[in-house]
């Protein structure tokens, strides 16, 4: 490197000293800057874990994703939940507008650079629930946070680039399609590089799900994920030796995805000092917690927080502590923070709890941090369906019943069958339930479509495509493959009239159908529930039918197959609203459109229960039953129809006609 100043300065007697005197002091500051981001640099080398890393951060001036500087002022409470990153598993269920992404943002970078510092690369998983969440995060938000970190640490920080021969590495692990799904799947993730670790973010419908080895797993709003999708990506890291997975969410239902994992936490809660020996939880003494002031300097200033039992007002909402409430059983830390603890203006939440025709579940989400379940979210409850429950009906046996339909929710390996019959007052009987473990669970299928004389079968057609599709051609026009799709004016929409263009023909005979079936998924789940609810179903008592099933530990144990598993599952269905969110042209953030919409989600255990009635392998989060008697529910509809029914399609005649 050239010298910038000479030895001897009469070399140079035209200039004047005065700028060599500058060009000194210019280059001795050069000099302490250099010197004080080495001594910075070391400093995070050796910090001992996340918050002190974080910490160092905050020191050297680190943004947040809006512009402002990171920091801890006001929010002390974020400091145990990052010192807790380091553990090998830990939750977050929180409130919005808490700072739980930045948080996650800074996990991201904090996780792997304590490995870079410790000669570790990584291989790191971020997964969201929607393709936009992807996009909007990796660009707008995570990339401006890793630049500037890369510029305080030194280390390569940001994005890699897909035309890149490092970025066209890593697209060729990626699971390969046809041309079109290779470009779905390539938009669809981003990657990001720290130092020697890399970063995946996912989408959980996406396909990534199934792929690539992975020694950290973060998973971001997971109450809007599908419990058995969760479990699936779980399943990376099992065979790292790091195996760390994060989970961070708004909190959502009882018994769905976030709440499940929180619940097997150690649970802190955030306890306000007051005059009580124990302190008060605010969130969870809500609206109680909330006194108006006699003479409000402002109206802004009529509502303040109190202990509603020692009446202590809480003017710093962010003094307290972190109460562990499950020291001896929680397998990993757990943290509950909430808007109550912030600075947010009390007026401003207020006025949504005061707003005319509030969302109450949103509420209780959004600012207190706690589940919420409507009383219309979970239609199918245990009082109705006990009160579809006749007692003087038997299960049927094979040979008893005639012209029936049937319902299969299949896995690899693991099949869920529900089979009903159609009685003369047009309610559909439920005569079978059963559930096989084999290496073909369709050979067990076409037993089931003899025995029980199935006229009218809906079968989704995933995971396990050509076993459903051999299936179905064993049994023309009696069997459907099932596939989902949004349709506007009707339901369903049965393709046995539809011939599939040659053109657009992939597979063998034998692995293609033209008995489908297009079903609405929302519409489908909507029919099922009005069908319990209404009473237009019946059941024989559910403890009288037993079968050996196998438990989680994979033990062969008996069980009271409909009443701990079947009637279980029903209930862990739930529907949530949402308002939707576009993005607008020359916008990067979506924004709400004001449109509301209702959709399905999994729960995985039953709301109000403790824990699943029955252990059983492969049914850990979804209630696969559900979906089996929904399928049965479809296929009901066509064999109760007297023009186009299962017998009348293929026939022209109605079943009752029949007799």
């Amino acid at each position: 490197m050239p010298r910038l100043i000479p030895d001897d300065l009469s070399v140079v007697p035209q200039v004047d000293p005065r700028l060599w005197a500058a060009i000194g002091a210019k280059t001795a500051l050069v000099c302490r800057q250099a010197q004080s981001t080495a001594e910075r640099r070391n400093a995070l080398r050796a910090a001992g874990g996340p918050l002190e890393f974080v910490e160092h951060l905050i020191g050297a001036g680190v943004p947040a994703d809006v512009g402002r500087r990171l920091t801890f002022d006001d929010r002390e409470f974020w400091q145990d939940i990052y010192d807790s990153m380091g553990q090998p598993r830990f939750c977050v269920k929180s409130s919005a507008q808490v700072g739980k992404s930045i948080m996650l943002f800074y996990g991201l970078a904090t996780l792997a650079h304590l490995y870079f510092y410790q000669g570790v690369g990584i291989w790191h998983g971020l997964y969201l629930p929607t393709r936009e969440m992807v996009q909007v995060f990796s660009k707008g938000r995570l990339s401006p946070i890793l630049r500037r970190v890369g510029q305080i640490t030194g280390v390569r920080c940001g994005e890699v680039g897909s035309e890149t021969d490092e970025g066209k590495r890593l697209a060729e692990m990626l699971p390969q399609g046809d041309e079109e799904e290779t470009v779905k799947v390539r938009d669809s993730y981003n990657f990001k590089r720290i130092g020697r670790s890399y970063i995946y973010m996912a989408w959980m419908q996406g396909m990534l799900k199934d792929a690539l080895p992975l020694d950290v797993v973060w998973f971001d709003e997971v109450r809007l994920m599908e419990p058995g999708q969760i479990d699936r990506v779980e399943k990376r890291v099992t065979g790292s030796k790091y195996g760390f997975i994060g989970y961070t969410s708004t909190a959502g239902m009882p018994g769905d995805a976030i709440d499940v994992r929180w619940e097997a936490s150690d649970q802190r809660h955030f306890h306000h000092f007051c005059y009580c020996p124990d302190g008060v939880e605010l969130n969870k003494e809500w609206p109680h917690c909330v006194f108006e002031r006699k003479n409000p300097a402002t109206p802004r200033d009529r509502w303040f927080l109190a202990c509603p039992r020692c009446h202590k007002e809480i003017d710093d909402r962010g003094y307290g502590r972190w109460v562990v409430h499950k020291p001896n059983t929680g397998l990993y830390p757990g943290f509950n923070p909430h808007q109550l603890m912030t600075q947010q203006p009390l007026w401003r939440i207020m006025e949504q709890w005061n707003r005319p025709g509030r969302n109450t579940t949103d509420f209780f989400n959004q600012v207190l941090g706690l589940e919420h379940l409507d009383p219309e979210s979970t239609p199918l409850t245990r009082p109705i369906l006990w009160a579809c429950v006749n007692e003087d009906l038997i299960w049927a046996r094979p040979g008893d019943v005639r012209r029936t339909c049937m319902g299969i929710d299949q896995m690899g390996g693991n099949n869920y069958y529900v089979i009903a019959e159609r009685t003369r007052d047009g309610t559909r009987r439920i005569v079978h339930v059963e559930i096989v473990w084999h290496a073909d669970p369709f050979r067990r299928a076409a037993e089931l479509m003899r025995e029980y004389d199935v006229s009218v079968c809906c079968v989704e057609g995933l995971p396990n495509y050509n076993d459903a599709m051999r299936f179905a051609n064993e049994f023309p026009g009696r069997v459907f493959i099932v596939s989902y799709k949004e349709i506007r004016d009707a339901d369903l929409e049965w393709g046995d009239r539809q011939v599939d263009p040659e053109k657009r023909r992939k597979v063998s005979l034998d692995a293609r159908t033209r008995f489908t079936v297009l079903i609405d998924y929302t519409k489908m789940l909507d029919g099922l529930a009005t069908n319990w609810r209404e009473r237009r179903v019946e059941v024989p008592h559910p403890a009288a039918l037993r079968q050996d099933v196998y438990n989680d530990q994979g033990e062969l144990v008996p069980c009271s197959i409909a009443q701990d598993v079947y009637f279980d599952h029903l209930r862990r269905i739930a529907r949530r609203k949402t308002v939707e969110r576009k993005i607008a042209e020359g916008l990067e953030v979506s924004e709400e459109t004001g449109i509301e919409k209702h959709y399905w989600v999994k729960l995985a255990k039953a709301p109000g229960d403790s824990a699943r009635a029955a252990s059983i392998l492969g049914a850990s989060s979804d209630p696969h039953f559900a979906f089996a008697d929904a399928l049965c529910w479809a296929a009901w509809t066509r064999l109760t129809s007297s023009r186009g029914s299962a017998v009348g399609g293929a026939f022209g005649l109605d079943p009752w006609e029949m007799e």
